[in-house]
């Protein structure tokens, strides 16, 4: 199973870490906490953006359906 990076995102440098991590085709989940720092991050076949704020009750399922490794 190949699995993915999770990156708490929403700043200047989880983006840049985002792109290179995903220009040498590493796999990417970012959770940002509003539309607004969505737009930081350019959208690609190896990152997925999402809005949300994660509960600590539903991190383990989480890393599970986000196949984070």
């Amino acid at each position: 199973m190949v699995g993915r990076v999770w990156l708490i995102g929403g700043t200047q440098e989880s983006r840049a870490l985002a792109q290179a991590l995903t220009t040498v085709g590493i796999p990417c989940v970012v959770t940002v906490t509003t539309p607004e720092a969505k737009r930081l991050y350019r959208p690609g076949p190896y990152l997925d953006i999402q809005v949300q704020i994660l509960q600590a009750e539903y991190l383990a399922q989480f890393l599970i359906q986000q196949q984070i490794q």
